[in-house]
């Protein structure tokens, strides 16, 4: 049976399987970086974070804020959704019910986004489908968030009206609207209006 979690923007919290899933994410960071030919001393050096914190993430001993996640998925040049992926259940064929998304982000947290990952038992993928829901400030205390990650990223309007803010040039779109763009970039978007706005946003990376 998947196992299902909510990761918040400052803290990950799991239905039921806390420990088997953060020491199972711990493994898959480690994994990663043995693949990318690296000592936890050299990650130490791309990521900013100290030996010793990636030392006890890499053993289920940390529980890690998205944005250290986010930092870490840029040293090693991958995404966050690759640290929850199944090390041996990964499939080439990946089917997500309406009921299984993995949810990012939850309401009331400052970044004001929920996140469902729509690809996370995909192995070898190069591409990271979202469906995004962006809260309206009016809803939430969110606070303006910038963000930046390697590749490129896609974002489709389905519903409700978006400003996205890139290299401090401001795009609005409307329902039907899309938008493309190098993700490196920073940027980010808020939903215009007193209802919330729903996204399509596929994130891809270069291979």
């Amino acid at each position: 049976m998947r196992r299902m979690f909510t990761l918040s923007t400052n803290y990950i919290y799991l239905e039921n399987t806390m420990d088997s899933t953060i020491k199972n994410m711990g493994n898959r960071i480690k994994q990663l970086r043995s693949k990318n030919g690296l000592t936890q001393e050299s990650l130490s050096a791309r990521s900013g974070l100290t030996k010793s914190y990636i030392s006890l993430l890499e053993a289920g001993k940390k529980i890690p804020a998205i944005s250290t996640l986010s930092t870490i998925a840029v040293a090693l040049g991958t995404t966050i959704t690759e640290f929850f992926e199944s090390i041996d259940d990964s499939s080439d064929v990946a089917v997500v019910r309406k009921n299984e998304r993995f949810q990012v982000g939850k309401r009331g947290t400052p970044f004001g986004y929920i996140y469902e990952a729509l690809s996370v038992e995909k192995k070898d993928r190069i591409m990271d489908p979202f469906l995004v829901k962006v809260l309206p400030r009016t809803e939430t205390k969110a606070r303006k968030v910038e963000f930046e990650h390697a590749g490129e990223e896609f974002d489709f309007v389905i519903e409700g009206r978006i400003k996205y803010t890139i290299n401090n040039q401001e795009y609005v779109l409307n329902e039907g609207d899309s938008i493309y763009f190098d993700s490196s970039m920073k940027h980010s978007v808020e939903a215009l209006g007193n209802k919330p706005a729903l996204t399509l946003s596929v994130h891809a990376s270069r291979r």
